[in-house]
């Protein structure tokens, strides 16, 4: 099979650029089982081997880990990442998966209806969500901090004993942290979790259904 495809590539040497693709993405051992016999990880990363080929300077990627288990998808992102460092190429990359187009992607484009709505970096679109998450693990009585909060109509939530989880505008995290250890709330563990490029796909996938 991919003999077949590095002589339509016209590919030099292609035995030891086959050998070396293989090698690198971990499905020597299946040279000589038939593709169908595959499963869908190893079938993706045969996939990779004969995309690279030729040594493309463009590949396109169109949702690569969709039918892969999480161990299998992380481990294969992880060989994409590699390569593509290694080797200086650009890869054209499509899934609604934020995680993985984080790590693969400097450049993001955001499409509806065949248009481009965000263009930016991962981290930049991220930065667009204002709203980050504070959770406080705790001691003794919560009761004048909850009175802090409501005072202030900050919106948290008081799910788990000993936790408060705190949603509020990043830049506010420090001054709420500072009202609150006033309150005489012992604080055992401070959490924030900053907004991410989910939490941006999320925002503007809510916005377009509000506006239908």
């Amino acid at each position: 099979n991919l003999q077949i495809y590095a002589r339509l590539y016209n590919t030099q040497g292609h035995k030891e650029k086959i050998h070396e693709l293989l090698t690198y993405f971990e499905v020597g051992d299946m040279k000589n089982k038939i593709y169908e016999d595959l499963s869908s990880g190893q079938k993706t990363r045969v996939n990779l081997v004969k995309s690279l080929l030729n040594e493309p300077e463009l590949i396109l990627m169109d949702e690569p880990t969709a039918s892969l288990d999480p161990d299998i998808a992380d481990k294969t992102l992880s060989l994409i990442e590699n390569w593509k460092k290694e080797k200086n190429i650009s890869i054209l990359y499509t899934s609604h998966n934020m995680q993985e187009v984080t790590r693969i992607c400097d450049d993001v484009l955001f499409l509806s209806n065949g248009a481009i709505i965000e263009h930016d970096t991962p981290q930049n679109l991220a930065r667009k969500v204002t709203k980050a998450e504070l959770i406080l693990t705790y001691e003794k009585d919560p009761k004048l901090a909850f009175e802090y909060l409501q005072t202030r109509t900050i919106p948290y939530e008081h799910k788990h004993p000993n936790q408060l989880t705190i949603q509020t505008q990043e830049a506010e995290i420090p001054r709420i942290i500072f009202d609150i250890s006033k309150t005489g709330l012992w604080m055992n563990d401070i959490t924030i979790n900053k907004p991410t490029l989910e939490d941006f796909f999320l925002q503007i996938s809510r916005k377009k259904n509000e506006a239908i």
